[in-house]
């Protein structure tokens, strides 16, 4: 066995140790949001159906997942803990294929295991993989379409061209927010790429995922009279979009008393009119909301680890090591985009191209920490390409190093611009939010 593959086993059995570990040690039973998909799960898994509440929840595709565990396995939280444990190191083990793809030779192994340890340790992504929650089989979906594209650019056919809308496609049934990647990939086949038969590839793309999408909306249609895009995205869209919004979800009074009168169907209508008349109302206050939602989507003040089960050292812990992987990540994970867009790499730009879909996808309608988690990924990679070139180059190095790295100009230039920009912007949201912040510290003490 060769020592890089005895190192990416170890690592990701460590990762997936460290998943059940929080999952059986710490975690609570299921609460919230965790509680509404188990209950809609399991009706579907007895043979009940949906229940209503089915079609205000983004993660439909989830949804049938955790029902088809609870068919085959039984009401078990354990074994949706062990499996979402088993896809958070598959996951991170894709991550290192795709660095071993798109990077030279003699950094691609050191950066995909960076990047491995990175993702895989993530506080939030573990907390995530012990929860009855969309995310970790989201992330996959989204890293599989980072694989599926990067080979589909190498050597372009049908085969790989189905492996990514399909991808695509699944991804996008657990959250919607996925769609963007056909657009970025439609541009770089007719504008950038211009690959033969682009057209048969493009009808690809877009017929799979709209099948997949259109089975859920058919579904919806039939059973509430209503097209409905796999979710009541409305709601959401209000509620990040009118004149009491901060940005994030918290529902007004207008808001909670439209949805006890409508429901979770025709709210979603109910949602897009009123968003339509305060974007001509306020055009200019809708304008700044989106640039506050973007400054709290950068922000490295907004760790994760508000959950009920953790004690109050679980917590500060929890908040501690999320706020370092965030800024971490976003750091040296923008100084990497930045890079890797200054080069002439192809298949690292890529990803940068697809990286943009997540702020993009999120920020016109609400903003949360969770909300983040699609952009993780991405800034594994590039956080992990960064750090590597930044050790490989230590300040004041006189001749190129031995290894065969070759000397980088200007990194300490990048890395210094992206931290002054994304501190100044924390702060903004540290002073602009401090009721939040006292609320939040008061709950630790």
């Amino acid at each position: 066995m060769k020592i890089k593959y005895k190192y990416l086993i170890i690592l990701s059995l460590i990762i997936f140790l460290a998943c059940l570990s929080y999952s059986f040690f710490i975690k609570g039973k299921p609460m919230g949001d965790e509680k509404n998909y188990d209950n809609i799960a399991l009706n579907l898994a007895e043979g009940r159906g949906l229940l209503i509440g089915a079609i205000s929840k983004v993660c439909q595709g989830y949804i049938l997942l955790l029902a088809g565990i609870y068919k085959l396995f039984g009401h078990h939280y354990v074994i949706v803990q062990v499996i979402q444990a088993l896809l958070h190191a598959l996951s991170c083990l894709i991550l290192f294929f795709i660095c071993m793809k798109i990077f030279k030779k003699d950094i691609a192994e050191k950066v995909g295991l960076l990047a491995m340890g990175l993702y895989g340790f993530w506080p939030d992504l573990i907390e995530t993989t012990s929860m009855l929650e969309s995310e970790t089989v989201f992330l996959i979906f989204v890293i599989l379409s980072i694989y599926f594209s990067v080979e589909f650019f190498k050597k372009p056919d049908i085969k790989k061209a189905l492996w990514l809308s399909l991808a695509i496609g699944l991804g996008s049934s657990t959250r919607p927010t996925m769609v963007l990647f056909v657009l970025v990939i439609a541009i770089l086949l007719f504008v950038i790429k211009k690959i033969k038969r682009r057209y048969i590839y493009l009808i690809l793309f877009i017929l799979i995922p709209t099948m997949i999408l259109c089975a859920f909306m058919y579904r919806n249609y039939v059973q509430y009279g209503r097209f409905v895009f796999t979710t009541a995205g409305g709601l959401d869209l209000w509620a990040g979009n009118n004149i009491n919004a901060n940005g994030e979800y918290e529902l007004s009074e207008e808001i909670k008393t439209a949805y006890k009168e409508y429901g979770p169907v025709q709210i979603d209508k109910k949602g897009i009119s009123e968003v339509k008349k305060f974007a001509l109302s306020h055009p200019v206050y809708l304008i700044k909301l989106q640039l506050i939602k973007a400054s709290k989507y950068f922000s490295l003040v907004r760790p994760n680890g508000w959950v009920w089960w953790l004690n109050k050292t679980e917590k500060s812990l929890m908040l501690l090591f999320s706020g370092l992987f965030g800024a971490i990540g976003f750091i040296f994970g923008i100084s990497g985009a930045w890079k890797i867009l200054k080069e002439k790499n192809f298949f690292s730009k890529l990803l940068v191209y697809l990286a943009v879909c997540a702020p993009l996808s999120i920020i016109p309608i609400i903003v949360s920490t969770r909300y983040r988690y699609e952009i993780y990924p991405f800034l594994a990679i590039f956080a992990a390409y960064f750090l590597v070139l930044l050790l490989a180059n230590p300040v004041r190095l006189a001749k190129p190093l031995s290894n065969g790295v070759k000397k980088e100009k200007g990194l300490y230039q990048i890395i210094s611009v992206v931290f002054i920009i994304l501190i100044l912007n924390s702060i903004y949201d540290l002073v602009t939010n401090l009721d939040v912040f006292f609320e939040h510290f008061h709950r630790i003490i």
